[in-house]
């Protein structure tokens, strides 16, 4: 499809999406403006979908016609979406230049979302979605784990929870544009308010809420750094939530972990998910699969 420049696509996405995030509009019509919103989106030619089902919930997989031998035998992506929107509608081009790029299927999750299932049924799906997918590659250590945004928050709780079970996971940890603290603490969703074309704070606020639930659940997501496998990690310079990503490469360098952290400056908040749409999101998601082929052991 024709590609667009990202300053089009970043007016296009403050006039036509992000109206619809937040109050008053219910959490259902969120969800249907969005898929109707990435409708025109698609995986890149020669990438097979099919539906299935995985660890229980419905999934997407997106294989490509030619494989590689130096990359992982399956990925699991977990979509973000404040934990209360998002799809496989939402994530399919992404998925689908990822699986490309990797080589390799991507299964997309459809976990349960909040406010109707709050923490942690996301996790609980995730964590199953996870040791199926393990057991069909050959073993966790041949398969990627991906998240974005909310997903990349769920991604790393997965690790969190499978290092205190004393489970294997993944052999390598994909995080775009995470959201780890849904305090909002960060210094950044103050300083790029203006800049951020789709997130505002109040609707991440409230989705937060809506996933807390009246659980006890961890309001930042700092896993133990021995809790993750080796770490690709990519930030929006002008994302409201890019304090996170410069936190966690932080954490995980002072430990000694093994991070490779690449900052787009000049950037929105998950722009990997406009792949097919503008060069520059197609840049980043293959650099993402390249860096992930890298950290793998």
């Amino acid at each position: 499809m024709p590609r667009v420049s990202p300053a089009v696509l970043r007016a296009v996405v403050r006039v036509a999406l992000r109206p619809a995030l937040g109050p008053p509009v219910p959490w259902a019509a969120q969800r249907a403006w969005m898929a109707a919103f990435s409708a025109t989106t698609r995986p890149p030619a020669g990438v097979a979908t099919a539906r299935e089902e995985l660890g229980g919930r419905p999934a997407l997989r997106l294989t490509p016609a030619v494989g590689r031998h130096d990359g992982p035998a399956a990925v699991l992506l977990l979509h973000g979406g404040a934990y209360t929107t998002g799809s496989a509608t939402t994530h399919r081009a992404f998925a689908g230049r990822l699986a490309a790029a990797a080589g390799a299927p991507v299964h997309l999750l459809e976990y349960r979302l909040a406010p109707e299932h709050p923490y942690p049924a996301a996790l609980d799906d995730a964590a199953a979605a996870f040791a199926a997918l393990a057991e069909r590659a050959g073993g966790a250590d041949r398969t990627w784990l991906v998240g974005d945004s909310a997903g990349a928050g769920l991604a790393v709780a997965l690790c969190a929870r499978l290092h205190e079970a004393d489970r294997p996971g993944p052999a390598a940890l994909g995080l775009v544009c995470p959201w780890l603290d849904t305090t909002l603490s960060a210094a950044s969703v103050r300083r790029n308010r203006r800049r951020e074309p789709l997130l505002r704070a109040a609707w991440l606020r409230r989705s937060a809420a809506a996933y807390r639930g009246g659980a006890a659940m961890p309001e930042a997501l700092w896993a133990p750094p021995d809790a993750l496998p080796p770490v690709v990690l990519h930030g929006a310079g002008d994302d409201l939530l890019v304090d996170d990503a410069d936190r966690l490469a932080a954490r995980l360098a002072r430990a000694g972990r093994p991070c490779t952290y690449a900052r787009f400056d000049g950037r929105p908040h998950d722009f990997h998910l406009f792949a097919g749409t503008t060069h520059d999101a197609d840049a980043a998601v293959d650099r993402l699969a390249r860096e992930l082929r890298a950290a793998a052991p």
